[in-house]
């Protein structure tokens, strides 16, 4: 197999994250069903021929193989929409980022430009114009001071508003984003257990397969 060939293996075992985390079906009490006691292993060797034994030890071995071979592509597949999800995670975090900072600058801006209609405000109320905005604060008659600072707040509120309202669109797309990678999580590790709980099918097949082989060789051999 050359290099680009190769995938990753998976072990059955612990030791994968993912299988450790498998929920097994429910167990049988074993005082009312018992555990059954394995065949001496040696019942067959004696009775056939040595060639004949490692054929049907070979036959078990590529079924087992193929079973190998069947989980290491599904857990394959799984990985690989696994990654694609968190890439996607990922990009959509980033964009978040940028299009955060992007609307908090926009958002000081604005607030900025309220700020300066205040002042313009407070000038345009009294006949010197040309005096600075915080000496005009001073010179400003009290209710239109009220006025202009009312509009100011006002400004603020709607600006926190639409604020809000963007941030709630970014956090959105963000939460949407999360929530596919999580499910791609949830999706891999329950494939991750399939996988496992398939090839142990698999396996337990072949060991049928080879058993009733050696049944059968036994009956030709007689």
């Amino acid at each position: 197999m050359s290099q680009k060939e190769t995938t990753t293996q998976y072990s059955s075992t612990k030791g994968n994250p993912s299988t450790d985390q498998c929920q097994n079906s429910p167990e049988l009490d074993t005082k009312e069903f018992p555990k059954p006691k394995e065949p001496n292993e040696e019942y067959f060797k004696k009775c056939l021929p040595e060639d004949k034994v490692k054929e049907l030890d070979e036959k078990k071995q590529g079924l087992e193989s193929e079973a190998n071979v069947v989980k290491q592509r599904t857990l394959a597949d799984a990985e690989g929409i696994k990654q694609e999800a968190q890439s996607a995670f990922d990009t959509a975090n980033k964009k978040f980022e940028i299009a955060k900072k992007l609307l908090d600058v926009q958002t000081k801006n604005n607030k900025s430009k309220h700020f300066r209609d205040y002042y313009q405000a407070l000038r345009d109320a009294v006949k010197n114009n040309s005096q600075a905005h915080k000496c005009a604060e001073d010179l400003v008659p009290e209710d239109k001071k009220a006025i202009a600072i009312a509009k100011l707040n006002n400004s603020l509120a709607l600006e926190e508003v639409e604020y809000r309202k963007e941030l709630k669109k970014l956090t959105q797309a963000l939460a949407e984003a999360d929530n596919k990678n999580k499910l791609a999580i949830n999706i891999f590790d329950s494939d991750v257990c399939i996988a496992n709980a398939q090839e142990m099918f698999d396996i337990s097949a072949a060991e049928v397969t080879w058993r009733e082989d050696i049944s059968k060789a036994l009956a030709d051999n007689k």
